[in-house]
């Protein structure tokens, strides 16, 4: 897992989990998250363990603008997926909670 940015670019407080597995930093009024979960079906017990506690160390305390990214090592449904699904129903209940949105299937725009 890596967060990149400009060095000019004032990212504070940045937040990291013990683990590794998660970082927040904010810029104005965005925080980005970027996090890396625990893979496979033998991991499934500590992935949503992540979703429940771990992750919960580096959400913003106050609303905020929030971008959430990285490797979530499971999809929210079978189109997500061209191999065995791994869900989470922890990972499902942050994403309602929090009312983030797969920028895959947002409205966009933008045509390149």
């Amino acid at each position: 897992m890596a967060t990149l940015h400009k060095d000019d670019l004032q990212m504070h407080p940045i937040r990291r989990l013990p683990s590794g597995r998660g970082i927040a930093a904010y810029y104005n009024n965005i925080c980005f998250i970027n996090v890396y979960t625990p893979s496979g079906t033998s991991k499934r017990r500590e992935r949503e363990a992540f979703f429940n506690l771990d992750i919960i160390d580096i959400l913003p305390r106050t609303p905020t603008n929030l971008i959430m990214a990285g490797n979530f090592n499971c999809v929210q449904s079978d189109s997500d997926c061209t191999g065995h699904r791994y869900s989470s129903r922890s990972l499902d209940k942050l994403i309602q909670g929090l009312k983030l949105v797969d920028v895959w299937n947002a409205p966009t725009n933008i045509q390149v």
